[in-house]
């Protein structure tokens, strides 16, 4: 459904987020959610929406490219994103040392995107 043209010469996804940004977010509190794993649609999604936050899931197991994930998400203020490593994080140990593992592998992917960032 994700491709499916709109009417508008445009897929199908692309025109929600449109919709989303321009006629949806009235109270300003609106976000959409565009996956890592396609990262030159993250790019037309965050065209479509200006400033708006993206929600992006898909970095770590589901194997997103970090890198082009921030540059194609990331707003004029190199921000507007949040970044989703969820499966990353919470199988990063399955022993007794889970929230130490855990705590590591989030501040590893931070200061990676902190990295990319400051390119």
């Amino acid at each position: 459904m994700e491709d499916q043209e709109s009417g508008e010469k445009i897929p199908f996804y692309r025109k929600v987020a449109r919709n989303v940004a321009r006629s949806w977010n009235e109270n300003g509190n609106c976000m959409v959610v565009a996956g890592a794993t396609y990262p030159e649609e993250l790019q037309k999604v965050r065209k479509d929406v200006g400033e708006m936050g993206i929600l992006i899931p898909g970095i770590g197991k589901q194997g997103g490219d970090l890198e082009k994930t921030v540059n194609a998400g990331k707003n004029s203020n190199k921000e507007g994103m949040i970044i989703n490593s969820s499966s990353g994080i919470i199988f990063a140990a399955r022993n007794e040392k889970f929230a130490e593992a855990a705590r590591k592998e989030t501040e590893r992917l931070d200061n990676q995107i902190k990295t990319i960032l400051a390119e």
